[in-house]
C-alpha cells in the first residue's frame, strides 16, 4: 500500500491550572485515510506544552497505517494562558498618621495572590488613601492580573485607626490673686 494522506487544521490550546496542557492529535486532525482502508495510528509532536511555550508552536500530525507507511503535515497550535490568577487577600488594621491620613500599598492586602504561569502579578487596590472620615471597618477590592490580562479579585477588610496620641498645647496665663 501507500502512505496514507493527512491534512492539518490550525487549533488553539489553553493550559491548565498547573501550567501545562497536552494536545491530542485529533484537535489538529483536518483528515486522514488510507488506500487500503487500513486502520490508522496517529501522533503529533511535540504533544506537551507549558507556560514557556505561550504563543504560536508548530506541531506535526503523523499517521501511520498498518503496514509502517506514514504521512505528516504541519501546523500551528496556538499556546495560550487562559487561566486566571488566584487573588488571595488579609484583613489588616492601619493607623493614621499624625495628618490624620494612611496610604494603602496593594502589597499590604496580598495574602499569597499565585499565578499558574508564575507570572508577576500586577496587583491593584478599589481604595488607596485613608483619612478620620474613614475610621472603622473599610472594604477593598484587590485585583491581581496576570501577564496575559487574566484577572481575579477579592475583599479585604481594612479596619482604619486613629493611633496617634492628641498634642496637648499650652498657654502661659497670668493670674490675678485677689
Amino acid at each position: 500500500c501507500t502512505a496514507p494522506t493527512v491534512a492539518c487544521t490550525p487549533a488553539g490550546l489553553c493550559l491548565d491550572a498547573s501550567g501545562q496542557a497536552t494536545l491530542n492529535p485529533n484537535q489538529i486532525n483536518d483528515g486522514v485515510a488510507d488506500a487500503c482502508d487500513q486502520s490508522l495510528s496517529l501522533s503529533v509532536s511535540p504533544s506537551s506544552f507549558s507556560c514557556s511555550d505561550i504563543g504560536d508552536q508548530s506541531v506535526t500530525l503523523t499517521a501511520t497505517d498498518d503496514n509502517g507507511n506514514a504521512a505528516s503535515c504541519q501546523t500551528i497550535v496556538s499556546i495560550e494562558d487562559c487561566t486566571a490568577p488566584s487573588a488571595v487577600c488579609q484583613d489588616i488594621t492601619v493607623c493614621l498618621n499624625a495628618f490624620g491620613q494612611y496610604t494603602l500599598t496593594p502589597a499590604g492586602l496580598d495574602g499569597g495572590s499565585t499565578d499558574n504561569c508564575d507570572a508577576t502579578l500586577s496587583l491593584s487596590t478599589s481604595v488607596t488613601t485613608f483619612s478620620c472620615n474613614d475610621l472603622g471597618q473599610q472594604s477593598v477590592l484587590l485585583t491581581a492580573i496576570d501577564d496575559n490580562g487574566n484577572s481575579d479579585t477579592c475583599f479585604a477588610s481594612v479596619t482604619v485607626t486613629d493611633c496617634t496620641p492628641p498634642t496637648a498645647l499650652c498657654k502661659d496665663d497670668t493670674a490675678c490673686l485677689g
